[in-house]
């Protein structure tokens, strides 16, 4: 049976009413100045997204004091970010200098003033297009507080001095529709306090406060305005942290323009606090909520652009593939599932609605992937996705019913209202009509040889079993829900791994093998390659790993040290491949020593004595430059069983994040590599 409660099923929410003169908080963040034909495919992907009234951020760059109003192609591009309805907001910048890795900071005159760069960028913002429907947001530099975005060195009493000059002369054209923004800082209470006392006119330069926080791999209910959180500065509403010092200084009520946030791909910075890796089903579901469930509430927020929309350069964040064809209707062919979930919302002025909503186990809670969601009336069926949520877009106004199927369930209904514009929530839970069991066997995965005495826990339902002497478990009373199994033995590692639901019975082969890390915390991430980035592409890609060196290579059940997974590298002539994974920023401390390792095995691997299956760890900068590179010696050639790569090494001066590289060179053969680490062992 569904439970069906008011608040759970009829939960009207009519988008960000409050939040701006049309409504609509949309917003996409693009990397285009020009109408070429990707310019204008991106536009128009985005404007499928954000919809009427919805925002249109990209960058105009190479600003210095010579500049002389702005090109045609800036001008171009805004005149048909108005025509497409949609509102144009432009970062401007100077220039990026390629051979240092940083952008240049604004050159001053030889009076010390910022005067030409002002004028300069007075004439370019005077010679863009306006609206009498919609502003023309100026959003002036980038997160000034990094050394990367100011020559190598952040000075925030250059920027507020840059900064206020700008906004008078951008503030002379005399022309109430253009509205000046900050460059949002990396967020930082501190640093907004600190421009404030740089130059006090700063704090009524503004029109809208541009802020980009980020909430790294937290869901969007784990924000400021639900309570206190650990970690506020992680969290979909940072901003408050930044406006709370605004109005410690007079300025109050200030309209916040989230020009930067979002969910990368691997972001597993708080997987400590129980939170997953961000992957492409978590990040649908974390967008999805954040813009029907949270930013329409909130007064302050104007519109929420997140990054970035589409380039090759930003992989893990993009919501389109940069490559995508379009559509006759101007669609992107290639998207990931959060743009869709997020097109799916109706907008502020739309003549109809939405439903969305999550389908979950009555008894755990656990969500319902392969659910099937029926519209009544409307002979419409969606299916949920691996979060368990479903979308309806483009729902007539009115009382709508739907029922709910799925097999091994149940069957259930619910009920919901939509408004024209607005997004109805309907979800509930369905109770199980059968149990399943699960049995198997946990084996040495160095030997083969089954182990008794392992300890077995499935959740759901929280039960643990021990192995027998011929290493054998068995579970009775499985929910056909998915699950999570863990298996564990003294002296060997823990493996733990997210099982589909079982349906009569499920047979597992589990691998642990004998622990022979340092006895500190690991930094890495999925260590044992047993989560996927995206289950549709290909080639498999395990979670928190990405291609620093293209090649072939596949998530692999052929071989494994650990669990049911490796990572396959797959060699190929003249190429040196590579996969890594890069710890988050700041978590390295120059002048200690870090290991690295992994245990790799090869077969048929034909190389020169330089090459091989090998481990290299490079420490970076913030920005992911290699400081200090090291690799170990290659492994042999030809075919092997398990061996362990390790790496150790001080981290230099300015060293701030570490990278961990599985690499092949050979011409021909493969390597499988498990159990990686990165530990601090002083």
């Amino acid at each position: 049976m569904l439970r069906n409660t008011a608040a759970a099923v009829a939960v009207i929410l009519a988008l960000g009413a409050s939040a701006s003169a049309g409504g609509n908080i949309f917003g996409a963040h693009l990397l285009v100045d020009t109408l070429d034909a990707r310019g204008k495919a991106q536009l128009s992907w985005a404007r499928h997204l954000v919809g009427k009234g919805g925002y249109v951020k990209t960058l105009f760059g190479g600003i210095t004091r010579d500049t002389q109003g702005a090109p045609g192609n800036w001008k171009d591009f805004v005149a048909e970010c108005y025509r497409q309805d949609v509102i144009p907001v432009i970062r401007l910048a100077g220039h990026h200098s390629a051979e240092k890795s940083y952008w240049i900071k604004p050159e001053k005159d030889p009076d010390g003033s910022y005067t030409g760069m002002a004028q300069a960028v007075k004439s370019v913002v005077r010679d863009l297009p306006r609206s009498d429907s919609y502003p023309l947001y100026i959003e002036v530099w980038n997160e000034p507080n990094l050394d990367l975005e100011w020559t190598g060195k952040a000075n925030l009493k250059e920027y507020a001095s840059f900064f206020v000059a700008v906004s008078k002369a951008i503030r002379s054209i005399g022309d109430p529709r253009i509205k000046v923004m900050n460059g949002a800082f990396a967020l930082s209470a501190e640093s907004t306090e600190e421009c404030i006392k740089a130059d006090p006119d700063f704090i009524h330069a503004f029109d809208v406060w541009a802020s980009h926080p980020y909430p790294q791999n937290h869901p969007p209910e784990y924000n400021m305005h639900g309570g206190k959180v650990r970690y506020p500065e992680a969290t979909i509403d940072g901003y408050l942290q930044e406006t709370a010092v605004l109005e410690k200084h007079g300025r109050k009520n200030v309209k916040v323009m989230i020009t930067e946030t979002g969910w990368p791909l691997g972001n597993a910075l708080y997987e400590f606090e129980g939170y997953p890796p961000v992957n492409e089903s978590n990040r649908a579901r974390y967008s999805l909520a954040a813009f029907r469930d949270f930013y329409p509430k909130w007064p302050e927020v104007l519109a929420v652009i997140p990054f970035l929309f589409s380039d090759a350069g930003w992989g893990p964040f993009n919501w389109v593939d940069p490559n995508s064809a379009s559509t006759a209707d101007g669609l992107p062919v290639k998207a990931a599932p959060q743009y869709w979930m997020v097109k799916a919302l109706a907008k502020p002025g739309d003549a109809v609605g939405s439903i969305s909503g999550a389908i979950r186990d009555k008894t755990y809670g656990t969500p319902l992937a392969g659910a099937k969601v029926t519209l009544r009336g409307a002979d419409r069926t969606v299916t949920t996705n691996s979060t368990g949520d479903y979308i309806f877009e483009g729902v007539a106004p009115g009382k709508c019913e739907l029922a709910v199927e799925m097999e091994a369930f149940k069957p259930g209904q619910m009920s919901c209202s939509v408004k024209a514009g607005g997004n109805a929530v309907a979800g509930g839970w369905l109770e199980a009509a059968r149990t399943a069991e699960l049995k198997g066997t946990v084996v040495d995965g160095m030997t083969g040889a089954p182990l008794a005495g392992a300890s077995v826990s499935a959740d759901p339902p929280a039960r643990v079993v021990k192995t027998d002497a011929e290493g054998a478990f068995r579970i009775p009373g499985m929910p056909p829900t998915p699950f999570v199994v863990t298996a564990k033995k003294q002296g060997f590692t823990t493996h733990e791994m997210v099982c589909p639901p079982a349906t009569e019975t499920a047979e597992l082969t589990l691998r642990i093998a004998a622990d022979q890390s340092p006895g500190v915390p690991n930094m890495a991430s999925n260590m044992s390659f047993e989560r996927v980035a995206d289950p549709e592409a290909r080639p498999l890609t395990a979670l928190t790993w990405e291609a620093l060196r293209q090649g072939r290579w596949e998530v692999s059940r052929e071989h494994a040290r650990t669990g049911v997974f490796s990572q396959r590298l797959d060699a190929s002539p003249g190429a040196d491949i590579s996969l890594r994974q890069i710890t988050n920023y700041g978590t390295i401390e120059a002048g200690k020593t870090y290991l690295g390792s992994v245990w790799v095995r090869w077969r048929d691997l034909v190389a020169e004595k330089d090459g091989g299956a090998y481990l290299a760890m490079s420490f970076t900068k913030d920005s992911g430059e290699a400081i200090c590179d090291l690799k170990c010696v290659p492994g042999e050639h030809g075919t092997s069983g398990w061996r362990l790569l390790t790496i150790r090494g001080k981290a230099p001066e300015g060293a701030r994040r570490l990278s961990l590289n599985l690499c092949v060179k050979a011409e021909s053969g493969s390597a499988w590599f498990d159990d990686a680490f990165i530990g601090k062992l002083d």
